[in-house]
């Protein structure tokens, strides 16, 4: 079904068909699947992949059940505020001890909760959710602070420039529908409803009966439903209203135009389809993971370079979807050439149907991809919510759906449903922004104040969990690092839950350092040339290897891959072709150099470019290579040969470094890299990636960039702190900033400037920690009229960890939680593989885990303050505000 949010995101474009997972992993049991007396659904997978647990608890009601636009998700809001037996501060601080990684979201159909916890922990987080299950508090004094931080997210989704023209095609594809209304809701909304209707609704929908449990992890999975029973089973059923029905007439043939305040145009189109309880589902996963092939004809649009990217979107509820198509044109070029390309390609496939070994592949990724999905414990949760809470089957009987398609089911879902079917389109036109910014030589003197908190205390019944003392983790030897004989560093860690494997690698660079003045920009030519072709094969042809094999392969200075564990040998010898022997076709640098030049162009005078501008200026100095950035000037004066020149200097095997992760073992590793990668040889003396230090006293500025879409002010503010790696304030500073943001709804700058007040819907800090120094950071989005008591509240909290030792209870917290995200970070290959990247280039070891996570527990509350003191000072922030412009 179309739906206005997915294409809202990453500017339409980021947006890809979902694949289900396929394949049954080895190591996996069977799952407890069952029905509590009370119509509560359950399921419980085991997956020993890691210590960790993730539940996903789905209620199934959303945005077409709302009787004020917005109230399920306010609903959702409310349901971490509390209830009559745990407080909003409790759950809070709970969940921080636990470090719990946990959220929610309101869609059209559903609410779901989600928690990844060590798994020792998964008692606590069922007796939370059973609670507010039951006795969640929705009271008017927390409603009044809660509106105020969700109508920034509002404002937040509205601040995309496509959201009007978009809402009005999301009309015109529901009518005067339920389904028609945005999940998120309305400003409007929102100020219109009281607690006492959230309360209402609540009570309507909340019950277990409405319910699915998931739970997916290192458990026992008839524990676990043993456990499901004590918390939930007492819980009383009780009816809830029907859904409203779907509207499934035909669709109008019309086009909407308009034009939207952004540098290039848009063209979708959008047509109905089969719901996933119809026959014809499956084919239609298997047509849409076909037409989003890298060899498919909407692939051919960029290939070719008649767009900038093309895409196919499909969504399903039960009783209809839609097919979304959308591309984005080359800059300079209209809407309605985008609508005659996609014309053209949807014709196409109308006439000769689409290539048999475009769905033959496409099928094979779908049964393929369980096995990837089983190497993600969090992944494989979301993945059994969809399939037993939304389409209430298992995911197995998806995937025997799947291994009956074939060609003609696919084709005639193509022709039925989408060539001869009526459609949609919307035509949104460029109209680029020309604010300017307006800044000032300093930012107003700022009043801070210090406000000490009460210590929380945690229920009674939480001491079974955490009255036992904190340890760090023990060193762990599973990772066998070795050095390749060009200088290639390698990690490996054996994984054999799932029979799949990940690479993560990193070539290190440093474009600022080292492109040509003038060509500032070839770097980022260069790596998108990589993708397009080898000297072995063309785009099209490498494309096919991968097919062949069901992996994924992402190439340039980062790079990745992903597939079976029987593949490994092909998917290195196609990683390594890519790496090594890019094409760099003069065609497709034609291409690629004239899109580069036409974004760049596009982009410069978007208020967010000059947002970014802003604060590298008011961090650096002038001629400073921080400051340095592609322009349309500088890319069109780069060149083939520049191109190659770069990829000779900077693509280094002594200069690289790779996680493997996954059931493959070390020796087999080294003996394939060596095999592929062991003729790459460095050229010339090995760069040095630091920049030279800065002799400049930052000084406090603020500017302000006027945005004509923007609905509310995004703040960002910062300082240049000089701070390395190894330096001894440094894991104080690590807790810190934990207990500053890093827990969540616990967090100080959480509790202090959305919870108490409601001044922003979200807050962030961050300690960014380089070889040549540091940033620290706060970021938030407010109304202009709030910006001020944001900022000025955030001061507050930061300079209360100044001037004031911490409390035992918020530091205790704080390595809670850092202790246990080290837990929850090994909850799937790929993150396993990530932290496993990052720590080896760093040149940290399993001992020096060990080490670091010793002395963060050694951390005393002087310590922190000392720190704080020492190295972050409000007063020398700049501020960057990016706000709407004056009415």
């Amino acid at each position: 079904m179309f739906d206005v949010n997915r294409v809202l995101v990453a500017g339409v474009l980021a947006i890809a068909v979902a694949c289900a997972a396929g394949g049954i992993s080895r190591a996996a049991a069977s799952p407890v699947d069952a029905t509590l007396a009370n119509g509560m659904h359950v399921v419980v997978v085991r997956n020993r992949l890691a210590p960790v647990v993730t539940t996903s608890l789905v209620y199934g009601v959303g945005g077409i059940d709302d009787t004020i636009p917005g109230i399920a998700h306010a609903t959702e809001h409310m349901m971490f505020r509390g209830t009559d037996d745990v407080s909003s501060d409790q759950f809070a601080n709970i969940a921080t001890r636990m470090g719990a990684q946990y959220n929610a979201e309101t869609t059209t159909i559903a609410t779901r909760y989600y928690f990844t916890v060590p798994a020792s922990y998964l008692d606590v987080v069922l007796r939370l959710e059973a609670d507010r299950m039951q006795r969640a508090r929705m009271s008017a004094n927390d409603w009044k602070n809660e509106r105020g931080a969700i109508e920034q997210e509002v404002k937040a989704h509205e601040s995309n420039p496509l959201a009007t023209a978009l809402k009005k095609m999301n009309d015109a594809f529901y009518g005067d529908s339920p389904w028609g209304r945005d999940a998120v809701g309305t400003v409007a909304g929102f100020q219109r409803m009281q607690a006492s209707d959230i309360a209402a609704f609540y009570k309507t929908w909340y019950h277990p009966n409405n319910a699915t449990l998931v739970v997916v992890g290192d458990v026992d999975p008839q524990r676990v439903l043993a456990s499901v029973q004590q918390w939930f089973g007492g819980i009383a059923a009780v009816p809830v209203p029907a859904h409203p029905a779907l509207p499934l007439a035909a669709l109008p043939n019309s086009t909407i135009a308009q034009k939207v305040d952004f540098p290039i145009s848009f063209a979708v189109e959008a047509f109905r389809l089969p719901g996933f309880a119809a026959p014809d589902y499956a084919a239609t996963r298997v047509l849409f993971a076909a037409l989003d092939d890298g060899r498919g004809a909407l692939a051919d649009l960029s290939l070719n370079g008649k767009a900038l990217a093309a895409v196919g979107i499909s969504t399903a509820y039960r009783d209809g979807g839609a097919a979304t198509f959308v591309e984005a044109p080359l800059p300079g070029t209209p809407a309605k050439t985008g609508l005659a390309d996609l014309d053209a390609v949807l014709a196409g496939y109308a006439k000769t149907g689409i290539p048999s070994e475009l769905i033959a592949d496409a099928k094979a990724r779908l049964l393929a991809s369980q096995a990837y999905e089983a190497a993600s414990i969090p992944g494989q949760a979301q993945e059994w919510s969809e399939a037993r809470a939304i389409v209430h089957r298992s995911p197995s009987e998806f995937y025997q759906e799947l291994e009956r398609v074939n060609a003609d089911d696919v084709n005639r879902v193509m022709r039925t449903y989408i060539t001869d079917g009526a459609h949609i389109a919307l035509a949104l036109e460029a109209d680029p922004s020309a604010a300017m910014p307006s800044s000032n030589a300093a930012m107003a003197k700022e009043n801070v104040t210090i406000k000490a908190d009460d210590a929380v205390a945690l229920p009674t019944w939480t001491d079974a969990y955490f009255s036992a003392p904190l340890q760090a983790p023990r060193d762990d030897d599973r990772a066998t690092t070795f050095k390749l004989a060009n200088g290639m560093t390698i990690a490996v860690r054996e994984e054999r839950f799932s029979p799949t494997f990940v690479v993560r690698g990193a070539i290190q660079n440093n474009p600022d350092l080292y492109e040509p003045r003038g060509k500032e920009g070839v770097a980022q030519i260069a790596a998108a040339l990589m993708p397009l072709g080898t000297t072995t094969y063309d785009a099209k042809a490498y494309e096919a290897q991968l097919d062949a094999i069901a992996a994924s392969v992402s190439l340039g200075t980062s790079f990745a891959a992903q597939a079976r564990a029987q593949d490994f040998d092909r998917t290195i010898a196609l990683l390594a072709d890519g790496e090594l022997h890019p094409g760099f076709a003069p065609d497709r640098f034609a291409v690629v150099a004239r899109d580069t030049i036409r974004s760049l162009a596009a982009v410069a005078n978007r208020p967010e470019t000059k947002a970014d501008l802003a604060r590298l200026y008011a961090l650096y100095p002038p001629n400073d290579p921080h400051r340095r950035h592609a322009t349309a000037a500088s890319a069109s004066a780069v060149t083939l040969a520049d191109v190659r020149r770069w990829y000779a200097f900077a693509y280094r095997p002594d200069l690289t470094t790779i996680s493997v992760v996954g059931d493959v073992a070390p020796e087999r590793v080294k003996a394939v890299f060596e095999k592929y990668f062991g003729a790459w040889k460095a050229v010339g003396k090995k760069p040095s990636m630091a920049y030279p230090p800065i002799k400049h006293t930052q000084r406090p500025s603020s500017t302000t960039i006027a945005s004509n879409t923007s609905k509310q002010s995004d703040v960002t503010l910062t300082e240049r702190v000089p701070l390395h790696h190894g330096d001894d304030d440094l894991v104080a500073l690590d807790v810190a900033n934990t207990m500053l943001s890093g827990e969540g709804t616990g967090s100080m700058l959480f509790r202090d400037v959305r919870k108490a007040h409601g001044y922003v819907y979200s807050i962030d800090s961050n300690l960014d920690v380089g070889d040549s120094g540091a940033t620290f950071l706060v970021e938030f989005a407010a109304d202009p009229k709030n910006v001020a008591a944001a900022q000025r509240t955030a001061y507050a909290t930061i300079e209360r960890l100044r001037r004031l030792p911490p409390t035992a209870q918020d530091l205790a917290l704080a390595k809670a939680m850092l202790l246990s995200n080290y837990t929850v970070s090994l909850d799937s290959y790929s993150a396993v593989a990530s932290t496993l990247l990052d720590d080896v280039e760093h040149g940290v070891n399993d001992n020096d885990v060990t080490r670091y996570y010793r002395r963060v527990l050694a951390v005393t509350p002087a310590d922190v303050q000392r720190a704080m003191r020492r190295w972050i000072d409000p007063k020398r922030f700049t501020r960057v505000i990016l706000a709407p412009s004056a009415p």
